[in-house]
């Protein structure tokens, strides 16, 4: 992963940079929806490699909320046009009224693009939120993800392989590419004995 604060224009500087390994665990809780958590391999690299101060920009989400503008639960929420001039390519942006929908969040003025492969699948997304929405909800600004088939246990699944965000966390300007590697399934099994 790459996490960068900059600061400037056309050539914008670095002022603070971390390249770090972490694990993103991924499990889908009771009512359906996916929690993400992160753990950096070694939070004491990150300190000295950022100079005390962590990790500069870090944007979660890239597997919870990957397909979230699919998902058949959210269709009021958006609004979908193919692109005329580009092949398998499908605009989408916030419906005007998404927000009398409960299952819509405060995505106003989201616009995005998504591109198909051959068989329809979702292979990359790139969705942006203006600046005002990004600090009211917590959107990183602009977001593109890639999506490759991973197969586990003998079935595919759809995840992303790649994801690039940039935003204005603060003063400075941040930046994070992350690439998604080594996927792994886990199953929990839980057996309730009866007290002795």
């Amino acid at each position: 992963m790459l996490s960068q604060a900059l600061e400037g224009g056309k050539k914008p500087k670095v002022r603070q940079q971390v390249r770090f390994m972490a694990e993103v665990r991924v499990e889908r809780r009771g009512d359906g929806e996916l929690h993400e958590t992160f753990e950096p391999a070694d939070w004491a690299g990150i300190l000295m490699q950022s100079h005390g101060a962590g990790i500069p920009y870090y944007v979660s989400g890239g597997f919870q909320r990957a397909l979230d503008y699919f998902d058949p639960a959210k269709a009021a929420c958006y609004r979908f046009a193919p692109d005329p001039k580009v092949a398998n390519r499908i605009d989408f942006s916030a419906a005007p009224d998404a927000l009398r929908h409960a299952e819509c969040r405060d995505e106003t003025g989201l616009n995005g693009f998504a591109l198909l492969d051959a068989a329809g699948e979702v292979v990359h997304v790139e969705r942006t939120v203006p600046d005002a929405v990004s600090r009211r909800t917590n959107l990183a600004p602009f977001v593109a993800l890639d999506l490759a088939p991973v197969v586990l246990n003998g079935r595919t699944y759809r995840l992303s392989s790649r994801v690039v965000s940039d935003g204005r966390p603060g003063r400075l300007y941040g930046h994070f590419e992350a690439n998604y590697s080594a996927c792994r399934l886990f199953h929990a099994t839980v057996t309730i004995k009866p007290t002795p």
